[in-house]
């Protein structure tokens, strides 16, 4: 357990706000010890039941299982060489589907490890801002 306002908090804070253009304080940060512990607290706070999320077609099974959990209605699309499909996305949203959140793997898909390009992640940016749904990464 760290110390509130530690070492590790100030410098990741610090990093973050270099990196990713944000603005935290260390604070508002907490560290778990898992990926999957992450997102079941992530989805435990965001997620209520019947809930959409959206999830790629070769998405890990834990994750699946995190927000099945949670009682979510997962969606899944394709993923090709260039990340998450945004298109089915913008397909699924015009579709007046009430979409709460979008999991996606960015820097490597799974199972193909490709990248989420930044023209999509751009796109992606502007359907989560247009239609209110979270992106989880």
């Amino acid at each position: 357990m760290f110390e509130p306002n530690s070492y590790f908090e100030k410098q990741l804070s610090n990093y973050l706000n270099l990196t990713r253009n944000l603005h935290l304080k260390p604070t508002n940060l907490m560290a778990t010890r898992s990926t999957e512990m992450c997102l079941y607290i992530v989805a435990q706070l965001l997620i209520k039941p019947r809930d959409i999320v959206v999830i790629g077609n070769k998405n890990p099974f834990t994750s699946n299982m995190i927000f099945q959990q949670s009682k979510a209605q997962l969606i899944s699309i394709p993923v090709d060489n260039e990340g998450l499909n945004i298109k089915a996305l913008t397909t699924l949203l015009e579709q007046r589907q009430k979409i709460r959140a979008v999991y996606i793997c960015s820097n490597r898909q799974y199972p193909t490890t490709y990248a989420l390009s930044a023209a999509r992640r751009i796109k992606l940016l502007q359907l989560a801002k247009q239609y209110k749904f979270a992106i989880i990464e």
